[in-house]
C-alpha cells in the first residue's frame, strides 16, 4: 500500500496531525503499512478506535500478505476482517475482500475435507432433502416455491442437484427414490 488509503479511510476525524508519531508518514505512503509482515495499519487504526479503519487495515494486510505468499497471515488478517464486517452489517465489503484474496489463491471459509460426500443419498444438501421430498409428495416447482419462500428457478437448481448427486434422469426418478429413503 504505497500511497494509497483503503476505501473510506480518507477522511480522519481529527486530520493527520492528531495521529500518533510517525503515523501520518504511514498514511501518507512514506512508510511501508506492512513492516514485517504486521497488519499495523489495522492495530493503529484499532487503538484510536476508528473501526472503519480497522477493517480496511485488515484487508489491506491480508490482500499484502496473500501477495506475499504468506497464506498464514492472509487468513489470520482474513479472519478479523471477515469478523469485523460481519458485525458492521458490512457484507459488500466480506464479498470483495474474498475476490481480492482470491486473486492470490487464498480462500477464506471451511478448509480441509468436505464433510458430506459428494454424490448419494447422504450428499444431499438439508434444501435438497427438503425440495426431493414435495417433489415426492408430487408437488410442482412453483407449488415448491411458494411452500418454501424461493424463487421457482431455485426450486429447479436444487433438483437439478439432487438428479445429478443421485445420477437421476427425471423428477420421476426422484419421487421414487424419495419413497423409498422414506419407507
Amino acid at each position: 500500500m504505497s500511497g494509497a488509503l483503503p476505501e473510506g479511510l480518507e477522511a480522519l476525524p481529527e486530520g493527520l496531525a492528531a495521529l500518533p508519531e510517525g503515523f501520518a508518514a504511514l498514511l501518507e505512503g512514506a512508510v511501508d503499512v506492512h513492516v514485517h509482515g504486521q497488519p499495523d495499519l489495522a492495530t493503529a487504526f484499532r487503538n484510536r478506535g476508528n473501526v472503519t479503519g480497522e477493517l480496511g487495515g485488515w484487508e489491506e494486510a491480508a490482500v499484502a500478505a496473500a501477495a506475499g505468499g504468506d497464506r498464514t497471515l492472509a487468513r489470520t488478517c482474513a479472519t478479523r476482517c471477515v469478523e469485523l464486517a460481519t458485525t458492521l452489517g458490512a457484507a459488500g465489503v466480506v464479498r470483495r475482500f474474498t475476490a481480492r484474496l482470491r486473486a492470490h489463491d487464498v480462500r477464506i471459509g471451511v478448509s480441509g475435507p468436505r464433510r458430506r460426500p459428494a454424490t448419494g443419498w447422504q450428499s444431499l444438501t438439508p434444501t435438497e432433502l427438503q425440495v426431493a421430498e414435495l417433489v415426492g409428495q408430487g408437488l410442482t416447482s412453483p407449488q415448491i416455491a411458494t411452500r418454501l419462500y424461493l424463487s421457482p428457478r431455485t426450486v429447479q437448481t436444487h433438483i437439478s442437484h439432487s438428479l445429478r448427486k443421485l445420477n437421476l434422469r427425471s423428477r420421476v426418478e426422484l419421487a421414487t427414490t424419495v419413497a423409498r429413503h422414506r419407507g
